[in-house]
């Protein structure tokens, strides 16, 4: 039994009507392929669309976001260490008096 090769034409029509109907069962039934070939299709368009976009890669994003989580658990961190601390913060006041400003400063 040998395999049968689709040209890229057909392999384009039948991706645009995945895409038109977001059912591949439907579309390879009408085509007379098997499903998993048009998933096949599908997944591997996505994936070359991808990569031609400049999307990043699932690695790549997923470095990002263990790094933004990190930065996130350091926040909390810090935060719940202020709220700990027993010297409450001291909001800075526009205009407040510095500890210098009691000397007159020439004009």
């Amino acid at each position: 039994m040998s395999r049968q090769t689709y040209s890229p034409e057909f392999k384009q029509q039948v991706l645009q009507e995945v895409q038109d109907t977001h059912n591949a069962t439907i579309v390879a039934r009408h085509h007379q392929v098997s499903p998993s070939m048009v998933r096949r299709w599908t997944r591997e368009a996505r994936q070359s669309a991808g990569e031609s976009q400049g999307v990043p890669s699932l690695v790549q994003e997923n470095t990002q976001l263990k790094r933004l989580v990190i930065e996130r658990d350091l926040q909390i961190v810090v935060l719940q260490d202020a709220q700990r601390s027993p010297y409450p913060a001291v909001p800075i006041m526009p205009g407040a008096i510095d500890s210098h400003d009691h000397e007159k400063r020439p004009p």
